[in-house]
C-alpha cells in the first residue's frame, strides 16, 4: 500500500528539523565573523563572545580544582571545550542541525581563542586574569614543549578552521537534501493532486437497473391479458 506523502517525507529524516536558508546563512555569518576578528582583528579577540569563554575559562579552574589541585591549570581550557561540546551534543539528541553547527562553530572559535594563549607561552605579552601564573607556560613547561609553543599554537589554529569549515559544508549539504526532499513532497502532493481531479465518477453498474425494466409487459391480444415473452398467460383455454 503506498504511505502518504507525508509520512513518505517523514521517513527521509526522522524527526529532524529541516535546514532553512536562514538557519545555513546564520551560521555560515557567524563562522565568518569569528575568522574575520581572529585574522584581521588587532587583538585576535571576538567581542562578547570571547568574554563569555573568558568566564568558562576563570570558572573552570577553580571547579576542576575541587577534584584535583594538579589539574587546576588544565581547567581552563577543559571548560572553554567541554561547553560547546555540551551544546551540540543537546541539538544533536533534539535533531536540530543549524544549533549543533552553531555550536560547533563556537567549538572551533574557542580552538583559535585558546591557539592565541598557547602562543603567548613564553613572551607572556596578553594581559591576564588576577597575578596568577601563565596556564601554557605551565602546561608546556611540564609536558617539555615550551619550545614548541608556536608550532603547537599553530595546529590548534589549523584544527579549528578546519572545524569551522567542515561544519558549514556539512550543513549546506542537509540544506541541500532538505530542499530536495521538500521539492520532492511538493511535487508528489501535486501530481497526487492532478490524478485525483482527472479520475471520472464513478457509474452505475449495468446490473443495476430498475426493477421496472424486470417485469413482464402486458399486452391484449383480444382473448384476456397475456404476459409478455418469456412468460405464460393467466388464461387457460
Amino acid at each position: 500500500m503506498k504511505l502518504p506523502v507525508a509520512m513518505e517525507d517523514s521517513q527521509i529524516t526522522p524527526g529532524a528539523a529541516p535546514v532553512s536558508l536562514g538557519g545555513l546563512l546564520a551560521v555560515l555569518v557567524f563562522g565568518a565573523v569569528c575568522l574575520g576578528f581572529h585574522w584581521l582583528g588587532k587583538d585576535g579577540w571576538v567581542p562578547l563572545l570571547d568574554s563569555a569563554n573568558l568566564a568558562l575559562h576563570e570558572a573552570g579552574h577553580p571547579l576542576v580544582g575541587m577534584f584535583s589541585a594538579r589539574a587546576t591549570v588544565y581547567g581552563g581550557t577543559l571548560f572553554q571545550l567541554v561547553f560547546p561540546l555540551a551544546a551540540a551534543w543537546h541539538f544533536r539528541r533534539a535533531d536540530n542541525a543549524v544549533g549543533m553547527a552553531a555550536a560547533l562553530v563556537w567549538l572551533g572559535e574557542n580552538l583559535f581563542n585558546i591557539a592565541r594563549y598557547m602562543a603567548d607561552a613564553r613572551v607572556q605579552e596578553l594581559p591576564l586574569v588576577g597575578s596568577g601564573d601563565h596556564d601554557w607556560t605551565e602546561i608546556f613547561g611540564r609536558w617539555g614543549v615550551l619550545h614548541l609553543d608556536g608550532r603547537i599554537a599553530s595546529l590548534t589554529r589549523g584544527c579549528g578552521f578546519l572545524l569551522m569549515v567542515g561544519v558549514v559544508l556539512w550543513l549546506y549539504r542537509r540544506w541541500r537534501a532538505d530542499s530536495r526532499s521538500r521539492f520532492a513532497g511538493a511535487t508528489k502532493k501535486s501530481r497526487l493532486a492532478t490524478e485525483t481531479a482527472d479520475t471520472p465518477p464513478a457509474t452505475t453498474d449495468r446490473h443495476d437497473r430498475s426493477p421496472s425494466r424486470d417485469m413482464p409487459r402486458i399486452t391484449d391480444d383480444g382473448n384476456g391479458f397475456r404476459a409478455g415473452p418469456g412468460h405464460r398467460s393467466g388464461r387457460r383455454d
